[in-house]
């Protein structure tokens, strides 16, 4: 967390810096982007970050954990049609409107596509952070839909919104995949993402959660053992 002499920052300083370092940290790997550059850029004193935050490593994850709350924020203001339909529906919204805030604030997607590439130990922290967060986005849209009478009461929740998190994220690779792209391609400019054949997988995903891969079956209880 940064600490107080942070938020007591006049808030267009603070947002320079956000600002700034988002860019860095977006521009290369973790291991190789510079606070030198960042305060150069900001025109601060290179001690002025560590009076903000514990160190480099503080610093980032807050950045991670602000891109995520900055998208999320972006995501819920795009409210028109956002609540009609069913989950389904919702869902297939969330992912033209997912699309149009990454139009909107390309350096985040960059950021984050950065982050999810960090090497282990702190690949763990930024799993947590936007995984923590897009679980509980999902978590409280299935709960939602269980209250409106759309799902199964008996559905696990967390398991549930666990898939959907799983989906949505590998949605990127699979369409850059399909479509004959890279991913670095994509996160400069995500209108290459902004086509019809996207809008029709997006259909057809929705179509599978919405109707499974097969009919119903009977699973035996996981302490019955293979027979």
């Amino acid at each position: 967390m940064p600490t107080s002499t942070f938020f007591n920052l006049p808030d267009e300083k603070r947002q320079l810096l956000l600002d700034i370092a988002i860019d860095e940290f977006g521009a290369h790997p973790y291991a190789v982007a510079s606070i030198s550059k960042i305060v150069e850029r900001a025109r601060i004193a290179k001690g002025s970050i560590y009076q903000y935050f514990a160190d480099k490593e503080a610093f980032y994850l807050y950045l991670v954990g602000y891109a995520v709350e900055r998208q999320m924020t972006l995501l819920g203001e795009l409210v028109s049609g956002g609540s009609n339909g069913d989950l389904f529906d919702r869902l297939r919204w969330q992912m033209d409107a997912t699309l149009h805030v990454g139009l909107a604030a390309p350096a985040l997607v960059r950021l984050l596509r950065r982050a999810l590439q960090t090497d282990p130990p702190l690949r763990h922290a930024v799993d947590q952070i936007v995984g923590g967060a897009s679980d509980s986005h999902f978590r409280l849209l299935i709960e939602d839909a269980i209250a409106r009478g759309e799902l199964d009461p008996a559905l696990d929740v967390d398991l549930a919104a666990y898939v959907i998190r799983q989906v949505m994220s590998e949605l990127a690779g699979f369409l850059v995949r399909r479509l004959g792209l890279s991913l670095d391609a994509v996160a400069d400019d995500l209108s290459l993402l902004d086509s019809a054949e996207v809008g029709a997988v997006y259909d057809r995903l929705i179509a599978i959660l919405r109707h499974g891969l097969g009919r119903a079956v009977n699973v035996a209880p996981a302490n019955g053992g293979l027979r």
